[in-house]
């Protein structure tokens, strides 16, 4: 027989059924779920359907996952004649396979065609995992250092006694997460990858971590210290499982180091029977009062930079003017902005200068002998009544 139609057998060959094993059969049929590349819509996608609705008059499959072809950086075929096949042995050896497999599930929709770039692979290798793997080591060593244990009640610091920064990233890892979820059962494995990655980097590593390292530099045992150990763990615990399906090496590893179990053994941490107890809740407030702090932070960098102050140079004082109460982040934005002391204003009429610079080539024209006497008068002028004057 054609080996299509063998193919197209294997919803029932794979059980040797009719001849045996029908509670097999039948409390699998027909399976959830079948993936293969687009050439396959004619070959073993279709011998499947067919060889189903003649025997059974019933579909075999109920969801099938279409893969587009992996071509070379250019978007071109790869091929030996051209030149351009790649190695993949190369890049397990390089970057691992995690990386490899990373990419390229956020490279592009899995059912689009995917450009194979190794530069990309190394970006990801990078990016996300030499990122992920620092922070895992920042929080790792100076568990290690300090005797942290997540199971030790006396060192577990309650959520509403955190401070704003923890409560900040576990509303955010809460919000990720339940976001990553969606977009996995709805196959967007891209988007939600990309979302993860940029929680990691941007959220996690950029600003949460380089935000808390003082905290744990302290040698002081604080509770401050431990509601930072506890908040690292409980995150780097959410993303591992996240990214467990993409990456199973590097999170695996990292869950091992963190519980001493494999996190293919973990429940997933988002889910409608489990999602209230697996996750910390959303605060939207504080993930708005902090995006705002680091817009307020990244506005005093550009100002740094604008005056041509370098970022290691301390300065005395920095304001805000008006806006919500941020005086429980001021402790953050004086570190980031290496500011003394912040205060808030309610205007910018401390930092306005008014000045008036005469137009001598128009006053010339007009005044002629009289314009240093005019010049003269400008100079003796009230600035302030005066712009009260042209405002009015």
């Amino acid at each position: 027989m054609d080996c299509w139609f063998d193919s197209g057998c294997a919803s029932f060959a794979q059980w040797h059924y009719p001849f045996e094993n029908e509670d097999k059969f039948e409390g699998s049929f027909p399976v959830d779920y079948i993936c293969e590349a687009v050439d396959q819509t004619r070959g073993w996608f279709y011998s499947l359907m067919a060889v189903s609705t003649t025997v059974f008059d019933s579909i075999c499959y109920r969801r099938c996952l279409s893969l587009g072809h992996i071509l070379d950086k250019d978007g071109k075929k790869m091929s030996k004649s051209k030149g351009n096949v790649v190695n993949p042995w190369d890049h397990f050896n390089k970057e691992g396979a995690d990386s490899i497999r990373w990419y390229m599930t956020t490279q592009s929709a899995p059912w689009s065609p995917t450009n194979f770039d190794p530069h990309g692979v190394r970006e990801s290798y990078a990016k996300m995992f030499l990122t992920l793997w620092n922070v895992y080591k920042f929080h790792a060593d100076y568990a290690s250092l300090d005797g942290f244990d997540p199971d030790n009640e006396d060192t577990f610091v309650p959520l509403e006694e955190r401070s704003h920064l923890d409560r900040w990233i576990l509303s955010k890892a809460s919000l990720m997460a339940q976001g990553y979820h969606d977009k996995f059962v709805r196959w967007d494995f891209h988007k939600a990858g990309r979302n993860l990655e940029a929680f990691v980097v941007n959220d996690l590593s950029n600003w949460y971590v380089r935000r808390s390292r003082r905290r744990l530099w302290n040698e002081v045992d604080s509770m401050d210290k431990h509601s930072c150990q506890n908040t690292l763990h409980e995150v780097l615990l959410i993303v591992c499982r996240l990214m467990a399906p993409v990456s199973p090496f590097v999170s695996d590893a990292i869950h091992r180091g963190l519980t001493g179990t494999s996190v293919h053994l973990a429940d997933w941490p988002v889910g409608s029977d489990i999602i209230e107890s697996a996750l910390p809740p959303v605060d939207p407030l504080v993930e708005m009062e902090m995006e705002l702090v680091r817009s307020i932070a990244e506005a005093g960098r550009r100002v740094r930079v604008d005056a041509g102050r370098r970022q290691r140079l301390p300065c005395r004082s920095g304001w805000i003017v008006g806006g919500p109460d941020l005086s429980s982040f001021h402790e953050i934005l004086s570190e980031e902005l290496n500011v003394e002391e912040i205060s808030v204003i309610d205007d910018l009429d401390t930092f306005q200068k008014i000045e008036i610079v005469p137009n001598r080539k128009a006053l010339g024209a007009k005044c002629r002998a009289d314009l240093p006497k005019v010049l003269s008068e400008l100079q003796m002028i009230d600035l302030e009544s005066l712009l009260l004057e042209i405002e009015a």
